[in-house]
């Protein structure tokens, strides 16, 4: 959405309206028969996974998946990443701080809840050690 809309994806200049097109891009393509949507965000509070899943009926089904990787193994996955895909480490520390683990009231909105743990390691790190 930042690229397409603002000219990059880094550009953090809209981030209300980026995440305002994120919530109606989700409810348009839920509209199509037999779709699966998968809104893949970086919604690290209660507050914002609430946010997206309240609002959206449509959808026969909601799977809240969060990934609980070790923050040690976050940074060198982002390590890895190039050009403007790499998050700065003052933004990883930020998410850190704020992350929440899901409460029982955000749980309760969804039909399915996935952990994904330390074993989600990309191959390529893998490899290195």
């Amino acid at each position: 959405i930042r690229r397409t809309h603002f000219g990059a994806v880094n550009n953090f200049d809209h981030d209300k309206e980026t995440w305002e097109i994120f919530l109606q891009e989700i409810h348009r393509f839920g509209e199509e028969d037999g779709s699966t949507v998968i809104a893949d965000s970086t919604n690290i509070t209660n507050a914002y996974r609430q946010y997206y899943a309240e609002p959206t009926p449509e959808f026969d089904r909601k799977i809240l998946v969060c990934f609980h990787i070790p923050y040690e193994i976050a940074l060198k996955q982002n390590a890895m990443r190039e050009g403007p895909s790499v998050v700065p480490l003052p933004v990883m520390e930020k998410m850190r701080r704020e992350f929440e683990k899901p409460n029982q009231k955000t749980i309760d909105l969804f039909d399915e809840y996935l952990i994904i743990g330390k074993s989600f390691v990309s191959e390529e790190l893998k490899e290195k050690k």
